[in-house]
């Protein structure tokens, strides 16, 4: 029975095989015609066209050749072929996103280049190779950097520990390697060998050519030949002090001085992954690579602030106004956090209550004992190597600012060391860790180790604090950089003069858009009662446009924040001449008494944790008898979740909330009024549409086919919504005082409390529009 299984096998595999051989005949005059279509299809259908969003998008640009190709797949002749055509766009997608990505490319280039090589002519060959160009390739082509002379000095001998950049030329550590590893075992070959010691041998031990061509005048000592410190020691210490004479400013003597850290560059060996959230992109590789090689990574130019910028951009690091300190806070805690979750060890993030006098509010507490029965509390800063007032001992010694951020945060803590653990986690925007944070980080991975079974628990959880705090080196750097005009031309492809990207108000519905914006500006003066010399808070001013009508208007005296400084410096820009100040920060950093506040959706991207602190926040910076004034987007409870595509492509953490989430939150303020503005929300998300629609052709041009189909949708959905009830827009008035009445004017005029109408919703109840 056996027998007959293989004679059928055998059969059938012969007849298959005919069938090939048969096929391949037929086809083999044909075989020049095949080749020249497979060129075409190669030369047109995969033309790939690098995004700078997403550079694997592969975009086909002649629909002839791919009809070409479905139809070839169709006559069953090349099913095989062009199976393997989009086999061949899955590995080139792969290829241009390693090649055009910087931290990849530079990740593939270190691990090509320290590849073991054994013989001096292929060394040398590979490292003046085509590919590498020059031993600067990383630096200047994948990190687009300039050439500078302790990027000359340290590519090539310097291991990373001691400052050297990614992909590095590779001769030295093969060398010395080779060196080392066979010095204990030279008297093996010279036995077994009948014709002694084999050549690479010979060359390598031959009176110490090798050794000579390293730069080591003497020899090791024969008891530590074996022992690779002994013999890139001197190398190093060599190649360390002509750095040291190279730095003639005293940043350049500090940055030295701290990448000698052991951790300091723990972030370049982070596997590049977007799913682990350890990809750079390239700007921020770029910039973070510049910091650590003492780069330009810019023009010199005027911060915001008003200080000098040099081609360093050192002063964004320790900048009052610096754009990337409460980003890099906040990631950095949030890993610790997360990292303390997954060691089982429960915590919240800022607890209240912990300072019955001050309100000092550690960054995080356990909620389970640590050690000993005690709770541990931690708080993360990140000090500046090259501050002026960190700078002298920076110099001197390693670590320096992190040190005396250490003892900074202890003394400001001192009160709660008494119930807690206190542990205060300090790093440097070089890398350079405190030694307290340092430990804390190695209890914490070594707990996760024991929990999950992970090894190298302790090493990824340095790599992800360190990103985060490159992250925020590159943000406050960047954030120093003066904002160009596109800005405005890109805002005023949707928006009206007066830039403003909120709700209008409509009295008769047949208001142009930039009409009703001015009229929702008047509707806030009268609101709130301004008068001349009041002084009138407005937070999250946009581009500064509320600001100046109630300075010009009602003689206000007028202070306008915001959290970014390109729409900063444009709002200064619109009001000059005007009694208004603008500012660029944080609205937790907001100091001062106001008599009236007004805040325009401003709450939706305060997060939704953070609503209770944000009222609090207001009613502290109000006057007695103050009035707040705030304007929001409103969805309906049964509203999935939809608004994640605002989050990843328009705005950064956007939470609509609902108008009752706003209500609970408040309680530290009386609610006076709430207005229901749906039927103006759905005018003014119409115009947008009708707008962006005109000028799509123009943002294209101007912020890519991504941005600008984001920007349309985001107005589309807004609109579909608002028409079928879900969303909706509320502004909503707050006193300082005793609750007297609440009135609530809504699409269906249902009236609570006191009287309150609104002239376009009696007008006109229903619209119909075409979505």
């Amino acid at each position: 029975m056996s027998s007959i299984r293989k004679l059928v096998a055998v059969s059938v595999a012969g007849f298959i095989s005919l069938i090939r051989f048969v096929r391949y005949l037929l086809l083999l005059p044909f075989t020049p015609l095949l080749a020249i279509i497979g060129k075409s299809i190669v030369k047109h259908f995969w033309d790939i066209e690098i995004n700078g969003r997403n550079p694997t998008d592969v975009v086909i640009k002649d629909r002839r050749t791919y009809a070409w190709v479905m139809a070839y797949g169709e006559l069953g002749l090349g099913e095989t072929f062009v199976k393997g055509l989009w086999e061949v766009r899955s590995d080139l997608r792969g290829m241009v996103e390693k090649v055009t990505h910087a931290k990849k490319a530079a990740l593939s280039l270190k691990i090509y280049k320290w590849t073991p090589h054994y013989w001096e002519a292929r060394l040398e060959n590979y490292s003046l190779g085509v590919l590498t160009t020059t031993s600067y390739f990383v630096a200047q082509l994948v990190a687009n950097l300039r050439r500078s002379k302790y990027m000359f000095v340290s590519s090539g001998v310097l291991p990373p520990r001691e400052g050297r950049r990614p992909g590095g030329q590779a001769r030295c550590g093969c060398d010395d390697t080779v060196l080392f590893s066979v010095g204990p075992q030279r008297p093996a070959p010279c036995r077994t060998s009948p014709s002694g010691p084999p050549p690479w041998h010979r060359h390598r031990h031959g009176r110490g050519s090798a050794a000579v061509d390293l730069g080591l005048t003497d020899l090791p000592p024969e008891t530590v030949r074996g022992i690779q410190s002994a013999w890139e020691r001197p190398i190093l210490d060599d190649t360390l002090s002509k750095l040291s004479d190279l730095a003639v400013i005293p940043e350049d003597t500090a940055r030295l001085r701290s990448l000698r850290d052991k951790y300091a560059g723990v972030w370049l060996n982070a596997l590049p992954s977007p799913q682990l959230g350890t990809l750079l992109p390239n700007e921020t590789f770029r910039v973070a690579i510049a910091l650590r090689l003492g780069c330009d990574i810019c023009e010199p130019h005027k911060c915001p602030c008003g200080a000098q910028v040099t081609s360093r951009g050192y002063h964004g690091l320790s900048c009052r106004r610096s754009k990337g300190r409460w980003s890099r806070h906040e990631a950095a805690n949030d890993v610790i956090a997360r990292a303390l979750r997954s060691a089982e060890v429960p915590c919240i993030r800022e607890p209240a209550g912990c300072s019955t006098t001050d309100g000092k509010r550690p960054d995080g507490l356990t909620l389970v004992p640590w050690s000993r029965g005690r709770f541990i509390v931690w708080d993360f800063t990140c000090a500046d190597t090259f501050a002026p007032s960190y700078l002298p001992d920076t110099v001197r010694h390693q670590g320096a600012a992190a040190s005396k951020a250490e003892d900074r945060k202890k003394k400001r803590y001192a009160f709660l060391m008494d119930r807690y653990i206190f542990v205060p986690v300090a790093m440097e925007t070089t890398g350079v860790w405190g030694q307290e944070g340092l430990a804390f980080i190695l209890q914490v991975g070594q707990r996760i180790a024991a929990t999950t079974g992970q090894p190298y628990a302790v090493n990824f959880l340095r790599q992800r604090v360190s990103l985060a705090a490159q992250r925020g080196n590159v943000a406050s750097i960047l954030g120093t950089l003066p904002p160009g005009k596109e800005l405005e031309e890109y805002y005023g492809l949707f928006l009206d003069h007066n830039l403003v990207y909120s709700t209008g108000h409509y009295i008769t519905g047949n208001e142009t858009a930039e009409q009703a914006q001015i009229q929702k500006f008047s509707l806030i003066a009268k609101e709130l009662d301004v008068t001349a010399g009041m002084k009138v808070l407005d937070i999250g001013c946009g581009f500064g446009s509320l600001a100046k009508y109630m300075a010009d208007n009602c003689g206000a005296d007028v202070v306008a924040f915001t959290n970014s400084v390109g729409m900063g410096e444009e709002a200064r820009n619109r009001c000059k001449g005007s009694n208004v100040k603008i500012q660029v920060c944080d609205w937790r950093d907001i100091q001062g008494k106001y008599d009236r506040i007004s805040s325009i959706k401003m709450i939706e991207h305060v997060g939704g944790n953070n609503w209770t602190e944000f009222f609090k926040k207001l009613d502290s910076l109000l006057n007695e008898g103050g009035k707040v004034f705030l304007q929001s987007n409103t969805a309906d409870a049964q509203i999935p979740q939809v608004f994640d595509f605002m989050n990843r492509y328009v705005f950064g953490a956007f939470h609509t909330p609902q108008l009752k989430q706003i209500v609970a939150h408040s309680d530290c303020l009386e609610l006076k009024k709430v207005l229901n503005c749906r039927t103006h929300a759905i005018r003014f998300s119409t115009s947008m549409v009708e707008k962006v629609e005109e000028n799509y052709d123009k943002m294209v041009e101007l912020v890519g086919i991504q941005v600008a189909r984001s920007i349309f949708l985001t107005f589309c959905f807004m609109q579909c919504f608002q028409i079928l009830g879900n969303f909706s827009v509320h502004r909503i008035i707050f006193v300082k005082k005793e609750k007297t009445g609440v009135e609530i004017c809504n699409s269906n005029n249902a009236i609570r409390g006191n009287s309150c109408t609104d002239p376009l919703l009696e007008k006109d109840k229903s619209l119909s529009i075409n979505v």
